[in-house]
């Protein structure tokens, strides 16, 4: 599986390509919240957001927390600034080896249980913007978008995310880049600075 060094214009790119997807469907953009899931999807939902108003749109902005019962041990283990050191020092081939390992024992796993936490009181609008990073196996993106159906009489809810990791999640985003490849994004803990 290929790994994909993902860059700035890479996200503003994907904005205004969002951007053109929705408008050449007829999606109304005059009441839209913009819902970013955290951590990974917050900075490219704030690019969509951003290209929402260089449009002339007045988008709402919120941000839910959706993760895997693991997510947090990882990020917040004892070890973790050793190992962002050794990370930094990696050649790029054994850090393309170490996401293309990780997703494949990831990939087995599949755990559907997910947290959901909204930033703040979700609010309808008429269109709900659903973004996040990556989708791997699908589950965090069903259940925001479950999440969000359940308290909200929006009438249209688009999905979307940057990359699609894995060949049949259990739930695909409406709008995607990339297929059957591993992003690494500017703020992933193993990116060069």
């Amino acid at each position: 599986m290929q790994v994909v060094d993902v860059t700035g214009n890479d996200i503003e790119n994907y904005a205004s390509s969002l951007y053109d997807y929705l408008v050449g469907r007829g999606v109304p953009l005059d009441d839209v919240v913009v819902l970013g899931v955290a951590s990974g999807g917050v900075p490219i939902a704030e690019k969509v957001r951003d290209r929402l108003s260089l449009n002339g749109h007045s988008p709402h902005f919120r941000e839910v927390v959706c993760r895997r019962p693991f997510t947090k041990v990882k990020k917040e283990s004892y070890l973790s600034s050793i190992f962002l050191s050794v990370l930094k020092a990696m050649p790029r081939f054994m850090l393309d080896l170490m996401r293309v390992v990780e997703h494949a024992v990831n990939s087995r796993k599949r755990t559907v249980g997910r947290e959901v936490v909204f930033s703040e009181a979700f609010s309808d609008a008429e269109t709900v913007i659903i973004v996040d990073d990556a989708v791997d196996s699908g589950y965090s993106l069903k259940r925001v978008f479950d999440e969000v159906k359940a308290m909200s009489s929006s009438n249209i809810i688009i999905t979307s995310a940057y990359v699609v990791t894995q060949e049949n999640p259990v739930f695909h985003p409406d709008f995607v880049v990339l297929e059957k490849s591993l992003a690494r994004f500017p703020w992933s803990l193993d990116a060069r600075k």
